[in-house]
């Protein structure tokens, strides 16, 4: 895949679409890979992507990118053997939030969601609740002051759930707002919020 530059033009009530590869600004090549989300920053002039590969396509992970939306800029603001997904920008844009897969003391790995510096830099963990097992799509509400995301696990009765649930943007106060997966035999959830 080659993620895309698109603009659209209106003149005298026809608009049209336009759209380049964006390239790399060290060669000037179309960047390619495999790539699950890119995100606009809020003020439209930079993206942030999941990439798998990097640049040269041999990293053989999956590594978060902030670039400017002209390809003058790609910085890499994860670059470790964690399977780092879904990236979001805070609403500021100093900040990306995504969904990081960590190892845990009980051994293996979990998604933890994670929230860097857009220059790579102050790396934190978001605490989750108690009894969760997975993460998606961590996004900021348009204030920053909360985090919707998709989560999935056990409830202390231990009952399954996978929905929505929205929290403070410190991981406090966290409240389940959806849970399709407790319906008598369905195998549903919800995800991908979006404020």
């Amino acid at each position: 895949f080659s993620p895309m530059l698109g603009k659209f033009v209106t003149t005298d009530g026809n608009s049209q679409f336009s759209a380049a590869a964006v390239t790399d600004p060290t060669n000037g090549q179309p960047v390619t890979g495999d790539f699950y989300s890119i995100i606009l920053s809020p003020d439209g002039k930079k993206a942030t992507l999941d990439l798998y590969g990097g640049l040269d396509r041999n990293s053989a992970q999956w590594d978060i990118w902030v670039a400017t939306v002209d390809g003058s800029s790609m910085v890499q603001v994860t670059n470790d053997t964690n399977y780092n997904r879904t990236p979001q920008f805070s609403p500021d844009g100093t900040k990306v939030i995504f969904v990081s897969m960590r190892p845990i003391t009980e051994g293996g790995s979990r998604p933890q969601v994670v929230t860097r510096n857009v220059d790579g830099s102050g790396d934190a963990l978001l605490p989750l609740p108690a009894g969760f097992v997975g993460a998606w799509a961590p996004t900021y509400s348009p204030d920053g002051s909360k985090i919707a995301m998709e989560l999935w696990g056990y409830d202390p009765n231990q009952n399954w759930y996978d929905g929505i649930w929205v929290m403070n943007a410190d991981g406090s106060n966290p409240q389940m707002l959806t849970n399709p997966a407790a319906t008598e035999g369905c195998s549903c959830h919800d995800q991908t919020p979006s404020f």
